[in-house]
């Protein structure tokens, strides 16, 4: 299997040495200032940034976060070194003609009459409507808590009561996070007691508010770990639902 580290330090060699040709064109100038200290301090922000929780990967499946392509990568850091400003052609003589182009496709692809213009922004949501519908359809120790509309799936252990809810989504979500041999990171929800009841009438309501687990599916990588990430899920939720000794499928 290709290694995506290397296959992306080898776009970022690619483009950095286009962006060092195009400066060797105007000459040189003087050095950067670079302050004292500074590969420690380098060094300081590598060891902060191991906290990090591995967003890339197909389990993190929390929050609506992903690391960008590696092409983006090298595109982005190409421009940034160049640093253009696209709010006049004047400035901007490569890279507005490229945003042109893009909100150009854009407009095509959504069936946009030839005059339609744009203005490039950062990015949102993919939606992955068939992976949310995968991770939700067949479960028995999971309860879908609302039907998703894009890429976010809200769900809780199948439980008899909102206390029983709340305490199980707790521990499901530390469980995944601190397990060091298969890891899954998600993220969680409070629902009040009146909205949680009116979606599940037959859940006691012995609680002002319940947490359920949230996950957001936005990352292609999840295309193809859907399956393995649903049987995680219900694994961790069989660990903190049953007590030893329960027979699978008991719950509280």
């Amino acid at each position: 299997m290709p290694d995506p580290a290397a296959a992306r330090r080898a776009l970022i060699d690619r483009v950095l040495s286009g962006v060092e040709d195009w400066e060797a064109r105007w000459g040189t100038v003087a050095d950067a200032h670079l302050p004292d200290g500074v590969e420690a301090l380098l060094d300081e922000y590598a060891v902060r940034m191991d906290a990090s929780l591995p967003f890339y990967h197909p389990r993190y499946a929390g929050q609506m976060l992903k690391a960008p392509h590696p092409v983006a990568v090298a595109g982005y850091l190409a421009a940034m070194i160049v640093n253009p400003n696209n709010h006049a052609l004047d400035a901007s003589q490569a890279t507005s003609p490229m945003e042109f182009e893009v909100v150009r496709m854009l407009a095509n692809m959504f069936g946009l009459p030839d005059r339609a213009i744009g203005h490039l922004t950062s990015s949102g949501t993919i939606a992955n409507l068939e992976t949310v519908d995968d991770i939700h359809e067949a479960s028995e120790t999971m309860t879908l808590h609302l039907e998703p509309a894009l890429d976010i799936v809200t769900y809780f252990p199948t439980l008899t009561s909102m206390r029983a809810v709340d305490s199980a989504s707790d521990a499901l979500l530390h469980a995944g996070m601190e397990d060091e041999e298969d890891p899954v990171f998600l993220s969680s929800l409070r629902v009040g007691a009146e909205a949680f009841a009116a979606l599940h009438p037959v859940i006691e309501r012995d609680t002002e508010s319940a947490r359920v687990l949230r996950s957001v599916l936005m990352k292609p990588e999840h295309e193809h770990s859907i399956a393995w990430l649903a049987e995680r899920v219900e694994t961790l939720a069989d660990g903190v639902t049953h007590r030893p000794g329960d027979p699978p499928g008991a719950a509280a």
